[in-house]
């Protein structure tokens, strides 16, 4: 998964000291916090708005359903807790013949299954939720 690479800006006095008299900004909202855990990355913006990411574990879909196969429920912890759990995810199977269905649960976790046209090995993905942090 891709990393937002930010450089830093120095002070005048050249003391090598991050410098941002305005703040952090991105697309023009300041960062207010971010950070990683064992659980993944986040972002929390000044407008409320937060976004999480991280990777989704390796999973097989084995169970026919229909003329597809689906995997069992994988529950994902979230690495930040969301306001609540109308928040949006987005997410991708590593696999180029099978998808993933997310849907929120709770305020730190969400549920996923993953979904294939054939009986397929395991597979992992990786996820983006954004939703409301205040």
């Amino acid at each position: 998964m891709s990393q937002l690479k930010v450089d830093t800006i120095t002070d005048e006095e050249g003391t090598g000291a991050p410098d941002f008299p305005n703040g952090l900004n991105l697309g023009g909202a300041p960062i207010i916090e971010s950070d990683e855990n064992a659980n993944g990355r986040f972002v929390k913006f000044a407008d409320g708005t937060m976004i999480c990411t991280g990777d989704l574990t390796s999973v097989a879909s084995s169970t026919a359903t229909g003329n597809l196969f689906r995997s069992d429920d994988s529950v994902v912890t979230l690495p930040a807790t969301f306001q609540n759990a109308d928040f949006a995810v987005a997410a991708r199977s590593n696999s180029t013949i099978g998808w993933v269905n997310s849907q929120s649960t709770t305020t730190t976790t969400f549920t996923y299954r993953r979904f294939s046209s054939t009986t397929s090995g395991s597979t992992g993905g990786a996820y983006a939720a954004i939703g409301r942090w205040k």
